[in-house]
């Protein structure tokens, strides 16, 4: 009897169990991307779920129509349900696991979350889509799956009232014999028959009225033990009520996340305590996970407010130090910077050094390759220690001191370039987790440390060029202007050039200009000129300045030593004589400016004149004279 009325409760809790740890790998399996979580279900579906349900189609002919109908229905929900989880699962690898795999592989701070906020963002979307498909649907089968299959337990109880009924025929016949055999045995007889027929009775309704509170989900633990051959099916319902209750208490406590609560199953072969223990385990890993990332995600956001509000070199270092040593837990812990020596050989110097609560003032430096830290720094990876040598460092405070359990060195660097030395000292050994934290936030040290310096660099040179720019404005008051426009904004230059080059366009449509190589060969004139001399800008364009001049001139020495100081970048003014395409003379008084460019090299020569004709009448000639 007991082999008919265990095998349904058990199946069916098979499958409601396996539907839940199902539920739990695939939610894992979205937490994390690992494909273990994703075999583990599908190795549920194959060895709990899919046997359960073949169980079940086994004793169907031990349940009612109805109880058959519901066990059809069930299978299909079942069959519903893991087609469910498959299209999640194609959801979940079409829209969201490369983005997550992507997203934990690469190192996002204060400074680089903004390159990857596209991606956060469809992250959010496919998420709670996913997070919404889950709660509704996949939760809705489960629990359908649920109503459908607790109430199958009724095939307990109707077979059990027919084995009464056959225990009552059996009983009802005995008692004809007994009539029969004895029908003038005395009444004590028939008193002992009737107390026999209600202990039976009495101990046939135990069983039943068990069952009967499984069958609502009660978990009776009232139930007393007979002293009959139902006994042990008294005692397997009552172990199976008391079983059930251990797992949902347990399970309740997971679902208050309390991972540490103890549970024992009853055996290796009890499914549903074991999947509740892998759950557990398994939902522990990711808790102890997040607790770890949302760790360094706050130390770093900390420790970006400290490098945002400290401005002052030295009391940075102070300060992020202390820091460390506290957000660790650690008890000392120094932060050494690289500096460049005059003969290029580098340095590291302790800029700061914290233990038990109070800054020390030392001093110290340490060569490239000199001890482990110089070491650390010439092989640009971190070093933990967990067997320190005797001389090493002691941990000292008002109660004495101590050997450190364990040591970290860690470089501060970005993109291959070092710019110091972080070395915490501790009683306890540092994790795994804490040494990433150390290298993450060396990059955002670095980084802050390294633009700290240009500015420093940048003051520095914005100093030396106030100082120069004194100097030259002391010593060529007219060059004030420019060296004004020369400490000015690119924004105030650029306006500067749009006026300049509007005044210089408005004195090329009014005067006369010409422009020379270094060599004297034309470039360009404009049309006051060309119209001054009788010529067009095509007949003197390409040709030497000596057409102007009388030829005696031209092959003269001093007229050779006036292009060679032109050349050398002297500036030539006065009076000269020149000769027009008609062959008249005209007087011009003029300056020749030569146009340096940053290297030093004379570019072209400008000439600015102004012609004086018959009725004294002047025309201003005016050149630019940017490039002195």
């Amino acid at each position: 009897m007991k082999e008919i009325r265990i095998p349904v409760p058990i199946s069916t809790a098979d499958v409601i169990s396996g539907a839940n740890r199902v539920s739990a790998s695939q939610r894992a399996y979205f937490m994390t991307g690992e494909e273990h979580f994703k075999q583990e279900r599908l190795y549920i579906w194959e060895n709990q779920i899919d046997p359960a349900i073949d169980n079940l189609i086994g004793l169907k002919t031990l349940l009612t129509e109805e109880d058959q109908l519901k066990l059809e229905e069930a299978i299909t929900v079942v069959s519903n349900y893991k087609d469910l989880q498959n299209e999640l699962d194609e959801y979940y690898e079409t829209n969201l696991k490369d983005i997550d795999l992507k997203l934990a592989a690469t190192a996002i701070d204060s400074s680089t979350i903004v390159l990857h906020v596209d991606e956060i963002a469809k992250q959010t979307e496919y998420r709670n889509k996913l997070n919404s498909l889950v709660a509704t649907s996949a939760s809705g089968k489960r629990k359908e799956l649920r109503n459908l299959l607790m109430p199958l337990n009724n095939t307990q109880e109707e077979v059990l009232k027919s084995d009464v009924g056959q225990l009552n025929d059996g009983i009802s016949h005995t008692n004809t014999i007994v009539i029969v055999i004895s029908l003038g045995s005395s009444l004590l007889w028939l008193f002992v028959a009737m107390v026999i027929i209600r202990s039976l009775r009495i101990s046939i309704e135990k069983p039943v009225n068990i069952l009967k509170r499984l069958e609502v989900g009660e978990l009776p633990e009232d139930a007393l033990a007979s002293k009959d051959e139902l006994n042990d099916i008294i005692q397997a319902s009552k172990n199976l009520s008391a079983n059930l209750k251990k797992a949902s208490d347990f399970a309740l406590e997971i679902g208050e996340g309390r991972f540490e609560h103890e549970f024992q199953p009853s055996g290796d072969k009890d499914t549903l305590g074991n999947a509740l223990v892998q759950m557990r385990d398994k939902l522990q890993a990711v808790a102890t996970e997040d607790k770890k990332r949302n760790w360094i995600t706050k130390g770093m956001a900390d420790l970006g407010e400290i490098l945002r509000s400290n401005e002052n070199f030295e009391e940075l270092h102070h300060a992020i130090i202390i820091f460390l040593v506290k957000y660790l837990d650690a008890n000392q812990g120094a932060i050494f910077q690289v500096e460049e020596a005059e003969n290029e050989n580098s340095k590291l110097k302790m800029m700061a050094c914290y233990a038990y609560g109070r800054q020390k003032f030392l001093e110290k430096e340490v060569k490239p390759g000199e001890g482990l830290i110089g070491q650390v720094y010439l092989e640009k990876k971190s070093t933990l220690l967990n067997e320190i040598p005797e001389d090493y460092v002691n941990i000292t405070s008002g109660l004495g001191g101590a050997k450190p359990k364990s040591v970290v060195i860690c470089p501060v660097m970005a993109n291959e370039t070092i710019n110091g030395i972080i070395e915490i000292a501790s009683f306890k050994s540092f994790e795994e987790y804490q040494i990433d934290f150390l290298e993450k936030i060396g990059e955002q040290i670095a980084a802050v440390i390294s633009s700290i310096k240009v500015n420093i660099k940048t003051s520095h040179l914005l100093k030396e060029s106030q100082e120069q720019a004194e100097k030259m404005r002391a010593q060529e008051e007219e060059m004030r202007q420019n060296v004004e426009e020369l400490e000015a904004t690119q924004e105030e230059m650029a306006r500067k050039e749009l006026e300049i080059s509007a005044q210089l366009e408005a004195i090329n449509n009014t005067m006369a200009q010409i422009e020379f190589d270094s060599k004297g060969n034309i470039l360009k004139a404009n049309k006051n000129f060309t119209e001054a001399l009788k010529y067009s800008l095509e007949e003197i364009q390409g040709k030497h300045h000596r057409i102007f001049i009388d030829p005696d001139y031209a092959n003269s020495d001093e007229y050779k030593l006036f292009w060679q100081d032109l050349a050398n970048g002297k500036q030539q003014s006065g009076e000269f004589t020149r000769i027009a395409k008609d062959g008249s003379e005209v007087l011009i008084s003029a300056t020749y400016t030569p146009v340096i460019d940053r290297e030093g090299e004379v570019t072209k020569v400008i000439k600015l004149a102004i012609v004086r004709q018959e009725k004294n009448e002047q025309v201003l000639v005016a050149a630019n004279g940017r490039g002195k």
